[in-house]
C-alpha cells in the first residue's frame, strides 16, 4: 500500500464527528461492505496490522492508507468503487464469496459510492494552530454573534468555503459544525446555525 498521508486519517476522523451525513455514510460502508461476508477475511479485515487503536475509525485508517482506494468526491478514480463495478461482473468480491443477488451487489456499490462522494476534498480542511482557538456562532438573519467554544491545537475543521468573510473586523472562515458537536459547548449557541473561526488561528492541512 502507498504510505499514509500524514494527518489525513486524523483530519477525516475529526470531520466525520462533526458531519452527521458523512458519519452516516461511513457507518453504512462499515456495516454493509466491510463487515459483509463478501469482504470479511480479505484485505486484513480492513485493519492495519500495526494499528493498536481499536476504535470506530480503524477501518477508515486502513482505507486511507491505501492511496487511491478513496479519492474524495470521485468514485470513478476510487479503487474501492471500481473493484465492485459493475455489480456481479466486477473484480471483487472473489468468486468463492459472491453476492447472493444483483440487488445485494448493487447496494454494496451504491454504499461505497455514497461514502466516497460524501468525503470533503483535502483543500478545504484546516488545522487549528494553537490551543484556545475560538469558535463563534450566529443565527442567519439575526444581528450579533457569540462565543460558542474553543478548539484544541491539532484539531481539524472543514471550511464551507475557503474564501474568508469579515466578522468583528477579522477574517473568518465558516466551518462545518454538526449536532451534537464537540466544538460548540455553550448552551447559549443552541439556536445558532452558522459558525466561524478566525483564519489566523488555522493553517491548511
Amino acid at each position: 500500500p502507498a504510505p499514509e498521508v500524514p494527518n489525513l486519517s486524523k483530519a477525516y476522523s475529526d470531520i466525520i464527528k462533526e458531519s452527521p451525513g458523512l458519519n452516516s455514510s461511513y457507518q453504512a460502508f462499515v456495516s454493509k461492505v466491510v463487515n459483509s461476508s463478501q469482504c470479511q477475511g480479505c484485505h486484513d479485515s480492513y485493519t492495519n496490522p500495526n494499528d493498536k487503536i481499536n476504535d470506530e475509525f480503524k477501518h477508515l485508517r486502513y482505507v486511507l492508507s491505501l492511496g487511491t482506494w478513496v479519492v474524495p468526491g470521485n468514485p470513478e478514480k476510487s479503487t474501492l468503487f471500481t473493484k465492485l463495478n459493475p455489480p456481479l461482473k466486477s473484480a471483487m468480491p472473489p468468486i468463492d464469496q459472491p453476492y447472493a443477488s444483483l440487488e445485494e451487489a448493487t447496494t454494496a456499490l451504491e454504499t461505497v459510492k455514497k461514502f466516497v462522494m460524501a468525503f470533503p476534498t483535502p483543500d478545504r480542511i484546516w488545522q487549528v494552530k494553537s490551543d484556545g482557538a475560538i469558535i463563534k456562532g450566529l443565527k442567519k438573519g439575526t444581528p450579533g454573534n457569540g462565543i460558542c467554544g474553543q478548539a484544541k491545537v491539532g484539531h481539524h475543521v472543514f471550511a464551507i468555503s475557503n474564501t474568508p468573510s469579515q466578522l468583528g473586523g477579522k477574517k473568518v472562515l465558516e466551518i462545518l459544525v454538526g449536532r451534537p458537536s464537540a466544538l460548540v459547548t455553550s448552551k447559549d449557541c443552541d439556536a445558532f446555525d452558522t459558525f466561524f473561526m478566525e483564519q489566523d488561528s488555522l493553517k491548511k492541512l
